[in-house]
């Protein structure tokens, strides 16, 4: 039986980012009376089709845009992630144009979390769009024919051979092999054109890893999205109306917290703590690296040793750092220090007058 889904996708323009048509009718109403005017003289059919309208749950920052490349949902734990995944994943197949992936930590994860959970796939397709799932294939098929293949990232070399026209990964930052399967989606998503190119999304809660930043930002220092990249942020309070009051209260004596702001409230801390520079940017200088380093007056060559030489081992990291007068001088008279790292450049004078105008007093380093 086919049902006809109510226009509620085009309110969301109109509503707060933690706002759905479903909370912005009820405030509409503003009483029961009003709520029975609104509704009361919906046929049972067409109840059941709005129960089943995912577009009037969702709150707005839970719906990507209809176009993107690669699309994070990057928020707080509770705050719907799964359920914007499965949301947007039954979407896709409706419009019934090419098969997908589905791709989580391991495949219990995906079976558990992103299929078979409380806000998975099968927990919010209607009675008329059930999926079929099928473990032993891997694969969940929606009665138009569409289907998707499971994986897991813990398996990144599986990825070879499908032909994928959308993906939604799940937890990116906790797959293993340093997210080698992100390194393959490009290669699966190769369904699409110019103007409909293939589509990942992802959904998960932040961490400051490599692999996500090169993904996500042309400039992770100025937090510059690469072209066709959407990112979506969100705290986990956003969807306390569907979390237990005690998990509401915790998260809000945890949220002003560094642990906090990223499990909670969903932000990318891209500094380190205890990290000697932070996120100061840096200026550029094309060089000789040994003619350069000459003229510094201190050099510190820093090595930390990989705990192992087994595969998957964390590489051998080597930092070097010097530093050297400036010609500028401090308001006390004494000479201003240039703090140098081991960074390629491009650019000497643009650079140069750069660094000359972040110049810094730089701390004292202890020598052996």
């Amino acid at each position: 039986m086919r049902r006809e889904r109510m226009p509620f996708a085009g309110m969301l323009e109109q509503l707060a980012p933690d706002e759905s048509p479903a909370a912005f009718m009820v405030r509409q109403a503003g009483t029961r009376q009003g709520l029975a005017r609104l509704f009361g003289r919906m046929t049972h059919p067409e109840v059941e089709t709005l129960v089943h309208d995912l577009d009037f749950w969702a709150r707005r920052e839970q719906v990507p845009p209809a176009s993107f490349s690669t699309c994070f949902i990057m928020a707080g734990r509770g705050f719907g992630k799964t359920w914007s995944g499965a949301r947007w994943v039954i979407q896709k197949a409706r419009e019934a144009k090419s098969i997908g992936a589905l791709i989580g930590p391991t495949a219990a994860d995906v079976r558990d979390t992103m299929i078979r959970g409380t806000s998975g796939i099968l927990a919010l397709s209607p009675p008329w769009f059930m999926p079929v799932y099928e473990p032993s294939k891997r694969r969940v098929t929606w009665p138009n024919g569409v289907y998707a293949i499971c994986y897991s990232a813990d398996k990144p070399d599986r990825l070879r051979g499908p032909n994928c026209g959308w993906a939604w990964g799940d937890e990116p930052a906790s797959w293993k092999h340093e997210m080698a399967a992100l390194d393959q989606l490009p290669m699966v998503l190769r369904i699409g054109t110019a103007a409909h190119p293939p589509q990942l999304l992802l959904t998960g809660t932040p961490r400051p890893l490599r692999k996500l930043e090169e993904l996500l930002f042309a400039d992770a220092e100025a937090k510059t999205l690469r072209p066709g990249v959407v990112l979506r942020t969100g705290s986990s309070l956003a969807n306390r109306a569907n979390l237990a009051p005690s998990a509401v209260a915790t998260m809000r004596a945890l949220m002003n917290t560094r642990w906090g702001q990223q499990e909670v409230l969903g932000r990318l801390l891209m500094d380190v703590p205890g990290a000697i520079f932070g996120s100061a940017k840096w200026g550029r200088v094309e060089a000789d690296a040994h003619e350069y380093a000459r003229g510094l007056d201190r050099r510190i060559v820093s090595v930390d040793p990989a705990p192992t030489s087994e595969t998957g081992s964390d590489e051998t990291g080597i930092v070097v750092q010097g530093v050297r007068s400036s010609p500028l001088v401090g308001t006390d008279g004494a000479p201003l220090k240039r703090v140098s790292g081991n960074r390629p450049a491009n650019d000497v004078s643009a650079s140069l007058k750069a660094s000359l105008g972040r110049a810094r007093r730089a701390p004292r380093v202890p020598m052996g």
